[in-house]
């Protein structure tokens, strides 16, 4: 697998070319002064239960704020840029009006291309949400209030024709600075209107039911297709959202994802089931014993070119060892250098942690 990885990224790379990349798309990467490296997503690593939280991913869906400190500088105010703006050659940005008040318009006159953006879409607010910038030598924390919208749409035009569209939708809750939004979606395309070099789109939500979590995205270049898709879902109850007493409580859990580009295709599955005693908050992570009561079964897969290179099953409950560790039952059936291995969920986490 750690070879086909690489073979994957770097046949992406091939994809993310400038004689590969359609001219709409480079045309509205050049608009938000973006590099094609930017559609490169970052490698995914494994991670350890302990440390997991669903703040963590609402968190990283808008700009994470640090803990307020008794002494600190407040910045001025980021707010969003309005008015209208050439881009020159160099990429550089000059103000030409203070028009629009409640969006911003960038001409390129190199390209022939305009971007305009409208942060205030049917009269929708925006919030304020206060940040850490950095510190000076004392360590005094610098903050700034920066101002997100609730309801934005963005295009790229180029001559009479749009080549690129974003809109974004975001219910910001009580706990935006906590544990992100309630809600946020986000739907985009760049290319050519009937047939997207580039789309995507996001749907996320924390509600009283759980928690859930949707994407997908295809990128058409002259090197072919690349996609990728994910579908979370995590009902469970929560409690202390807004401070940190934060607890979440799953009842189960299901995660589909799969991520292709020419030559090779992954899809991999996981779902819990049954859950019980299984907590994920400060206090009972940090428990010397926190997964020993658990119970549930687990079920995943992962396929890669549509062949079965891994299959895991069992219960989650501690087995007869006694351990106060899950995952003795649960079997793992995986290929290594073409051979079948067999062993169990809690022997593999212990090798791959290097104990």
């Amino acid at each position: 697998m750690p070879a086909a990885a690489q073979q994957a990224q770097g046949q992406l790379l091939k994809m993310l070319s400038s004689s590969a990349l359609p001219a709409e798309l480079q045309d509205v990467l050049a608009a938000i002064g973006a590099d094609p490296a930017v559609l490169i997503p970052a490698p995914i690593t494994a991670q350890n239960l302990k440390q997991f939280s669903p703040a963590i991913l609402g968190r990283a869906l808008t700009p994470r704020p640090r803990q307020l400190q008794a002494l600190s500088t407040t910045l001025p105010d980021q707010l969003l840029p309005t008015g209208t703006y050439s881009r020159d050659t160099q990429g550089q940005l000059t103000p030409v009006s203070q028009t629009p008040t409640d969006g911003m318009i960038i001409t390129d006159a190199q390209r022939g291309s305009t971007l305009t953006a409208q942060w205030h879409v049917g009269g929708a607010p925006s919030v304020l949400i206060t940040r850490f910038t950095g510190a000076d030598l004392s360590g005094q924390p610098y903050l700034t209030r920066m101002e997100l919208p609730t309801k934005a749409a963005m295009s790229v035009q180029k001559g009479s024709a749009t080549i690129g569209a974003l809109t974004f939708g975001m219910t910001p809750g009580a706990c935006l600075e906590q544990t992100g939004p309630d809600a946020l979606t986000l739907n985009l395309w760049a290319g050519n209107q009937t047939n997207p070099a580039l789309k995507g789109s996001l749907n996320y939500a924390w509600d009283s039911t759980g928690l859930t979590l949707q994407g997908n995205a295809t990128l058409q270049t002259g090197q072919g297709t690349a996609s990728t898709s994910l579908n979370l879902a995590a009902p469970g109850t929560t409690q202390h959202r807004c401070d940190t007493g934060l607890s979440f409580t799953p009842t189960s859990l299901s995660f589909d994802a799969s991520a292709s580009v020419p030559g090779n295709s992954v899809v991999t599955s996981l779902k819990l089931s049954s859950l019980s005693n299984l907590t994920f908050s400060q206090s009972a992570l940090q428990a010397q014993h926190p997964f020993a009561q658990i119970g549930g079964t687990l079920s995943a897969s992962l396929t890669h070119n549509g062949h079965l290179s891994m299959r895991a099953a069992g219960s989650l409950a501690d087995g007869s060892d006694l351990d106060l560790l899950p995952g003795d039952q649960v079997q793992v059936k995986y290929v290594k250098e073409g051979k079948l291995v067999t062993t169990t969920l809690q022997e593999l986490m212990v090798a791959l942690s290097g104990h």
